[in-house]
């Protein structure tokens, strides 16, 4: 693996970019990933190789190199097949995403992606949605809420009682699929209500949260990516916006709504 040199770019202490196709992740005490082409992806161990936190890492930020380097969109969201095509489910981490990606799943839809999926512009620029992999991350209390024992089941990280729930191969979709409906989720301390709210499209493409590692793309040379991938989004997608009450036991009621919103 390259060392990296004077001429290199230094996106932040953990990232530096040698040229938009050859960049080097360092994880301290995890692991350093060099991705390059948009190919290939080199792996130096600090942990024993099995260690969960090095496929943490593996498949969020390098996972997003990847893609911008193959000119894909990673997405901060997970999604589920639904009538019409894929249900997008985004916002900030601790808000319940892969939770209400597993209830959707055992009602019978099938899974995409968990946490970060990504969008492909296919003919005429139409969002697909591809599948990453067959599995969910869930807290603790999370998976104890839908009665689900977490005995046996890998921690994503040693000290984080989060863990990876495998998906069987029938509750998942392995082909790419088109958006149909994005849900942004935002928290609700103030009011135990629902509330939904329809985005605007400059709204919805102006939102931060959904497009993942945005700033890095731009440094990858993603900018015009990024901006037909937005408009895409933005005119085809319908957004919406709903609150999501400080409460495990609301989210049967919050998948309720967000099955509502797809099949209205």
């Amino acid at each position: 693996m390259p060392d990296v040199t004077a001429d290199w770019k230094t996106f932040s202490p953990l990232i530096h970019i040698a040229s938009p196709d050859a960049v080097r992740v360092a994880i301290p005490r995890v692991a350093s990933y060099w991705v390059e082409g948009g190919r290939r992806v080199i792996v130096e161990p600090h942990l024993p190789v099995e260690a969960p936190a090095i496929r943490l890492f593996l498949l969020g930020t390098v996972l997003a190199i990847l893609c911008y380097q193959r000119g894909l969109v990673p997405l901060h969201a997970s999604a589920v097949e639904v009538p019409g095509g894929a249900l997008l489910v985004s916002g900030r981490s601790g808000l319940g995403k892969s939770t209400l990606a597993a209830m959707l799943v055992e009602r019978g839809h099938r899974l995409i992606a968990d946490d970060v999926c990504v969008l492909e512009l296919g003919a005429g620029d139409t969002p697909l949605i591809r599948p990453v992999l067959p599995r969910l991350k869930l807290w603790q209390d999370a998976a104890q809420a839908m009665a689900i024992s977490t005995d046996g089941l890998e921690q994503v990280r040693d000290e984080a009682l989060k863990f990876n729930l495998p998906v069987e191969e029938s509750r998942f979709r392995s082909e790419p699929i088109r958006a149909a409906h994005i849900v942004l989720l935002r928290p609700s301390r103030l009011s135990p209500e629902i509330a939904a709210t329809k985005l605007t499209p400059l709204a919805a493409i102006e939102n931060g949260q959904l497009f993942y590692r945005r700033r890095l793309a731009e440094a990858l040379g993603g900018r015009a990516l990024l901006f037909r991938a937005r408009i895409a989004v933005g005119r085809s997608v319908p957004i919406t916006e709903l609150s999501r009450p400080d409460d495990l036991g609301a989210l049967p009621a919050l998948a309720d709504r967000l099955l509502a919103l797809v099949t209205r």
